[in-house]
């Protein structure tokens, strides 16, 4: 912290529950009184809170070295880390992953499932997604909460927030979700259908905190959306084809981060995928796919490149659509 005054961190908590995963009611109700606890030793020139979570045991904020030093005092406090920044990760084509054999031998096509996807936004009406689009949403905290507007956005529309400028969240949407249209291949299942959430900025690049407060506000919705037109539609998948290199994070932190991840699998069944990204580490995953309830998705590339380790956690052989 010597070249900055002050820095943003993820303060972590020490865990009430050392055997066993909390349940997402306890961390609701401990959650905001450890945080008072903690805030309560700090002056605001040591400390300026960015963002509580209600089912994450920790807070983030900006410190100073006074600060840093009181945290490390606390009772309440486990570690106190920067996350780094996230980034945008590519994809190659869909036909080398042989992913619509799936399509083609079995009939699995996506049918009655519905996908939010966390990444740059969406050209809502690209004609190979226009009939998948069911809404959208943008929360961009590290941006003050401004998701577009005119003056700064070159694709700025007011009726559609998660518009995307960056054309990395269309190009996932179509990974997943396109309509097969002349010599293009159709997405992995063209059926099923996408609720974009825009959390990338028009550079690519997002943090843990809107990620957090995105699935937090998800999982207080009981796992369902709001749609246009009214009503709502049961989330059964999450993905983010985007991380940090931050294994040493997750091994410090994997309770406190994956709190949320692990409530919304386990209380309505919606499983979370994330890019492990491309970053030739024989050791390391990227945040937040190296997190234990998050499904960690490697990459491929049209080369030969040679064998390579895989490491990724334990993946389910069956997903289900769950029952509520």
């Amino acid at each position: 912290m010597a070249d900055q005054p002050e820095v943003e961190v993820f303060v972590s908590f020490d865990s009430l529950y050392p055997d066993r995963q909390p349940s997402m009611a306890e961390l609701r109700q401990t959650t905001p009184q450890r945080q008072a606890r903690v805030l309560a030793t700090l002056t605001p020139a040591d400390f300026t809170p960015t963002f509580q979570p209600k089912y994450t045991s920790g807070l983030f904020g900006l410190v100073t070295t006074a600060g840093l030093q009181r945290l490390a005092c606390h009772p309440d406090v486990h570690a106190v880390v920067v996350l780094p920044v996230m980034e945008a990760a590519l994809a190659e084509s869909v036909d080398l992953i042989n992913a619509t054999d799936p399509l083609a031998n079995l009939g699995v096509d996506g049918t009655d499932i519905d996908i939010m996807v966390l990444d740059s936004g969406i050209d809502w009406d690209h004609p190979a997604l226009e009939d998948s689009f069911i809404g959208e949403d943008c929360l961009l905290l590290a941006q003050g909460g401004i998701c577009s507007d005119e003056e700064n956005s070159p694709c700025y529309d007011p009726n559609h927030p998660a518009n995307d400028c960056l054309g990395h969240g269309t190009m996932v949407s179509g990974v997943i979700t396109a309509a097969g249209m002349g010599q293009l291949s159709p997405g992995v299942a063209p059926s099923a259908e996408i609720f974009m959430y825009k959390v990338l900025d028009d550079t690519g690049t997002t943090n843990f905190i809107d990620i957090l407060a995105v699935l937090e506000g998800l999982y207080a919705a009981g796992g369902q959306v709001q749609l246009p037109g009214g009503g709502t539609e049961d989330i059964e998948f999450i993905n983010m084809s985007f991380g940090a290199s931050a294994s040493s994070v997750c091994e410090m932190l994997p309770n406190s981060l994956e709190q949320v991840f692990n409530g919304l699998r386990t209380d309505f069944g919606i499983v979370s995928f994330a890019a492990s990204q491309n970053f030739a580490d024989k050791s390391a995953i990227t945040l937040p796919a190296c997190l234990p309830s998050v499904v960690a998705v490697g990459a491929v590339f049209d080369a030969d490149i040679g064998p390579h380790a895989l490491l990724a956690p334990p993946v389910p052989t069956t997903l289900r659509k769950p029952t509520r």
